[in-house]
């Protein structure tokens, strides 16, 4: 069966390249193995697109019981998650499908914007030592899903679409017809701000805007995985599941998700060696998450 997987990547200084049916693989430019057809066009910094549709079949076994949170006491920055097993934020709606064996510390780092971050990935063990440490790789999110169990890099695939905000599993979503998204109709407030529907970042984080890390963005030096590694954020090539749950390009590629939607697509920030930009892809699409503190006024 065929899994579109569309993403859309936007480099600083690239040109443009249109990819049917490949298999993708950037490390510093792009090596398309596999291609039926290259188009190619120049555009500036801000609007260089890359389009890939890929369809791989790679084995997918079942997921561990899942990364939960428990609540713990403050020890200087660090904390732990208070969103719990029933991951209360004033009811019940973000329920966690598997057992509770492991937490995810919450260590605030500020960045060279001022702003208040996760020192890790949502689900990483710990801050990453290099820009390739597979403990700091985190989980990969479907844009809007909360953290049911789906997020974890070896999750259960189904094809059965949800009709709801919580489909009630842990299992990765891979719809087969447009618009490719695990949610059916689509939701576009899902990761909205601290109060989003399914925000998966513990109390008083959320997940960031794209004008957030566009910003963020223009302050790593150099530009790519250096940068983004050497930023206080120490951000890791964690690779994405393109809708078909297959798993590319860990270790070559970031790409995180941003809270922004657009159209029937979602936004995020992306990098790899020697070049970052954004991406848009398809909401069945799993990606990084990094959270942001929310800014409270006095």
């Amino acid at each position: 069966m065929h899994h579109k997987n569309t993403v859309h990547k936007s480099r600083a200084g690239s040109g443009s390249n249109m990819l049917k049916g490949c298999t993708l693989m950037l490390v510093m430019t792009l090596m398309v193995m596999g291609c039926d057809s290259i188009v190619d066009q120049q555009t500036n910094a801000d609007s260089g697109v890359a389009t890939s549709d890929i369809s791989g079949v790679l084995s997918v076994v079942q997921a561990p019981p899942i990364e939960c949170i428990d609540t713990g006491n403050d020890v200087s920055n660090e904390k732990r998650n208070p969103r719990s097993v029933e991951r209360e934020r004033g009811n019940s709606r973000n329920p966690i499908f598997g057992d509770c064996n492991s937490e995810t510390k919450v260590v605030e780092v500020t960045s060279a914007t001022g702003r208040i971050w996760m020192d890790r990935n949502l689900g990483a063990s710990r801050v990453a030592t290099s820009s390739t440490d597979e403990q700091a790789y985190g989980d990969l999110y479907q844009w809007g899903r909360l953290a049911d169990g789906h997020q974890v890099r070896t999750s259960g695939t189904t094809t059965d679409l949800s009709s709801t905000d919580t489909p009630g599993h842990g299992d990765f979503i891979t719809p087969n017809s447009s618009p490719y998204d695990w949610r059916s109709p689509q939701n576009n407030n899902l990761w909205q701000g601290v109060d989003g529907i399914n925000n998966p970042c513990p109390v008083g984080y959320r997940i960031p805007t794209m004008t957030e890390w566009h910003t963020k963005r223009l302050s790593w030096d150099p530009q790519g995985a250096a940068g983004a590694f050497d930023s206080p954020l120490k951000l890791t090539l964690a690779g994405y599941r393109s809708g078909s749950g297959s798993l590319y390009n860990d270790g070559s590629d970031g790409l995180y998700w941003s809270s922004t939607a657009a159209g029937t697509v979602a936004l995020g920030a992306l990098f790899s060696s020697g070049s970052s930009g954004s991406f848009t892809a398809d909401r069945s699409a799993g990606a990084s998450v990094r959270c942001i503190k929310e800014v409270t006024s006095d």
